[in-house]
């Protein structure tokens, strides 16, 4: 479990058994309660056989929007992109 403030950040854990090979999480869980955020991840690999574990966060700074987007294959629609990296502009916002 890791505990955390970035609430503006993408996270995530990796680990490294002993062999050197790195493995991603078979179950991982978030919980945000305004001030920290928690992170839970489950591998599978025994505990005893972990030698690292790596905590990442990298910053959401930058937004994307796809608008006019059509589900059904057979009808054309214009499709706009909207984007920036200031979030309080962000559409929806």
């Amino acid at each position: 479990m890791f505990v955390h403030p970035l609430s503006d950040h993408e996270t995530r854990v990796i680990a490294t058994d002993l062999d050197g090979k790195q493995l991603l999480p078979v179950l991982e869980r978030t919980h945000a309660d305004g001030q920290t955020n928690t992170l839970r991840a489950i591998f599978d690999v025994p505990p005893e056989r972990v030698k690292r574990l790596e905590f990442s966060a990298r910053a959401l700074n930058e937004w994307v929007c796809f608008r006019n987007v059509t589900l059904d294959p057979a009808r054309k629609t214009e499709v706009s992109i909207l984007h920036g990296d200031d979030p309080t502009t962000q559409p929806g916002r």
